[in-house]
């Protein structure tokens, strides 16, 4: 089943679980006793290739935050436009 979606829609099943599931245990990792290299030698992934993942998901949570920031700023400061 996951095959044929993989074939049908081109994207990777197993990528997404693989990397939430390092997002999860970096953001907890002093929960934890275990190094994170441990999972970072899951077959066909690299420590480079995690790091650069969670660069880009802290990055983007950064400009989301800031976003956030300026659209309450001009909602405060004009609160009769858009509605």
């Amino acid at each position: 089943m996951i095959e044929i979606a993989e074939q049908t829609y081109g994207i990777d099943i197993h990528k997404k679980p693989y990397y939430l599931c390092v997002e999860y245990f970096w953001k907890n990792r002093e929960q934890y006793r275990w190094k994170l290299n441990e999972l970072y030698n899951f077959p066909g992934k690299s420590k480079q290739s995690v790091h650069q993942y969670l660069v880009r998901k802290v990055n983007i949570e950064i400009l989301v935050y800031q976003i956030r920031i300026i659209v309450q700023q001009v909602r405060k400061d004009h609160p009769n436009d858009g509605s």
